[in-house]
């Protein structure tokens, strides 16, 4: 393999995630928002709680299998990428904040019953934040102001019965 072929691949290595295969946080660090992309923080809820329960590698097979089912949901409309642990990055391109409310609401209740590990059935919950960017807004920026509205919307949802 030459050396040009091997930098290649080490660069990849950098912004691909080893567990999920998808694109990582260090992908996001020179991309500038569109003024039509959406940017969603996403969080599965109880993550702990599944590590703990059954183990950190069936935790790792939980995001791999959460990860190939939001790329499913997602194809043609954005990219997700593993932002940290059971955090994730989803910039929607070219659709408008209802569209992208509605398709999360969907997601959220068709994966309380799709996800399986191990032949196991994992009831899996997510919280999100929406943030609409400016143009030209740093990514990173805009993925701090969609975890901002997660935490917002955490908060919301611990004050309802």
């Amino acid at each position: 393999m030459g050396f040009k072929k091997k930098v290649k691949m080490l660069k990849t290595a950098d912004v691909l995630d080893s567990v999920t295969n998808l694109l990582n946080r260090t992908a996001l660090i020179y991309k500038r928002c569109r003024e039509d992309d959406i940017i969603v923080y996403v969080d599965i809820d109880n993550f702990k709680l599944i590590n703990d329960t059954y183990g950190h590698l069936f935790g790792d097979l939980l995001l791999k299998r959460f990860s190939e089912y939001m790329k499913l949901k997602l194809q043609g409309l954005g990219n997700i990428y593993r932002y940290s642990g059971d955090d994730f990055v989803i910039i929607f391109e070219k659709v408008d904040e209802e569209y992208v409310f509605n398709k999360l609401e969907k997601i959220k209740d068709e994966i309380k019953q799709s996800i399986y590990v191990n032949d196991i059935k994992v009831s899996v919950s997510l919280s999100a934040g929406v943030y609409k960017p400016f143009k030209n807004e740093s990514v990173l920026e805009a993925v701090r102001k969609a975890d901002i509205a997660l935490h917002e919307a955490k908060i919301f949802q611990s004050h309802l019965l």
